[in-house]
């Protein structure tokens, strides 16, 4: 019997290994279905609120003062992206990889210096949307729009610039119902400020306020949460020191983000300031209708992507390039199905949502959905996308947000003079499975390179 039980003993150990391989890999799925359930329910949450804030402000402003407050918001974001280092990737990148090799100090240091440059760029960023309010009225400014409103706006923008790193944390942490709870107060608050605004007759200075507010509720609340809650993410020691002193790939990781950043504004931010120098506000109203309905249909993707990110820096990290391709592999199939589903939906109906989000004004939207639509599925596939930040390359993303730019300028200049909205939808459209495309070679190599793990 004794020898009976040594010769089964060496057997025990590969079945404790794989079912401790099993437990990891569900333990893992696990997290990410969390995750993505609760950033659906965020997203839900933004989706109700944003619905209820265009269906006030449209009827507020109208197809005139809504393209107004689309130019407002577009010149505030375009200069706060140009100027800003989003943090979230590298803290996503670089925290897990600190935790993988148990250097729990560097996270905080890399989580510090995303801070720390996220709001002292945002307040050059306000400044620098002052100087064009006073420089560059005509440009800026349609309509009903003034300095104030456009000033007023430009806070959102310094409120909300932690916001990327702070998210960050919370993913790594695993407390992404604490995201949910700010972002749900934040959709209250737009919602009864913008009630408020509607019943005083307060217009356009009115409808940017409840977006300002909105705001400052989720800026402050998101870093309240990530400060006490950066421990459960294995990052510790935050508030006991200043320092932000990272080593140089880091460094260079984030400003490699800054490039990609600036580059990928143009196309993501100006087009509705460009389009407002061949057409007149009514048609950019329409054009930004038609785009939130797209960008709307996409976010829950983004969501997902989101979601499955920190657990492809840990596989990359960890070695795990078999458990990295899997996942990879699965996540991207299921957002294919789900949107061929959901855009074929939206380009069926496109003209019964419009006018039920918008008004019966905003029928003109439902043809520029359908142009918007091919490039907004493509785009849609944000897994593999997330793939070269999640391991930390950042050149591909730099490399797709310069050709983005670029073939931007050339689609706008060919296609909005004589098709007006139309070709701005037509070139976003082109734009985004450009600057997508660019990545697929990057996601090839990397998949490669995995199985060297």
């Amino acid at each position: 019997m004794t020898e009976r039980r040594a010769s089964n003993a060496p057997d025990a150990e590969p079945l404790t290994a794989a079912s401790a391989e099993a437990t990891n890999a569900e333990a893992s799925s696990r997290r990410i279905a969390q995750q993505t359930l609760w950033l659906g329910a965020t997203s839900g949450v933004q989706l109700a609120g944003g619905l209820v804030f265009i269906l006030l402000a449209t009827r507020i402003l109208g197809a005139e003062g809504f393209g107004a407050l689309a130019v407002i918001m577009s010149t505030s974001a375009l200069i706060h992206s140009i100027i800003a280092i989003p943090g979230g990737d590298t803290v996503t990148t670089f925290a897990s990889r600190s935790l993988s090799e148990g250097r729990p100090e560097a996270g905080a240091a890399v989580l510090r210096l995303a801070l720390f440059a996220s709001t002292a760029l945002s307040a050059v960023a306000f400044a620098m949307i002052a100087l064009a309010g006073m420089l560059a009225a005509d440009f800026v400014l349609i309509g009903d729009a003034s300095i104030s409103s456009l000033l007023l706006y430009a806070l959102a923008g310094v409120f909300v610039a932690t916001e990327p790193a702070t998210l960050a944390v919370l993913r790594l942490a695993n407390e992404l119902r604490t995201h949910f709870l700010v972002i749900l107060a934040g959709a209250i608050t737009r919602v009864a400020v913008l009630g408020a605004a509607w019943i005083a007759g307060a217009g356009l200075m009115g409808v940017v306020a409840a977006s300002v507010a909105a705001a400052a509720v989720n800026g402050i609340g998101m870093l309240a949460a990530a400060v006490l809650l950066a421990p459960k993410a294995g990052i510790t020691g935050l508030l006991k020191s200043s320092s932000v002193r990272v080593g140089r790939d880091v460094a260079t990781f984030h400003l490699a983000i800054f490039g990609r950043t600036t580059a990928g504004t143009l196309y993501q931010n100006a087009d509705s300031i460009l389009l407002a120098q061949f057409v007149g506000a009514a048609d950019v109203g329409l054009y930004r209708a038609a785009r939130y309905l797209a960008d709307l249909a996409r976010q829950p993707f983004r969501l997902l992507a989101t979601a499955v990110q920190p657990t492809l820096s840990r596989l990359w990290f960890d070695g795990e390039g078999a458990k990295l391709r899997e996942a990879i592999g699965r996540f991207t199939l299921l957002s294919a199905v789900i949107a061929a589903a959901g855009f074929a939906l939206l380009a069926w109906l496109s003209e019964e949502i419009a006018v039920m989000v918008f008004g019966d004004q905003f029928v003109g939207a439902a043809p520029l959905v359908l142009l918007l639509i091919p490039g907004t599925l493509v785009s849609s596939l944000a897994v593999p996308m997330t793939l070269p930040l999640a391991v930390g390359r950042s050149f591909p993303p730099l490399i797709s947000a310069v050709t983005g730019s670029v073939v931007f300028l050339a689609a706008v200049w060919l296609f909005v003079p004589p098709y007006g909205g139309a070709g701005g939808a037509l070139a976003r459209t082109v734009v985004l499975v450009a600057s997508s495309a660019v990545l697929v070679p990057a996601i090839i190599a990397i998949l490669r390179d995995s199985r060297r793990l």
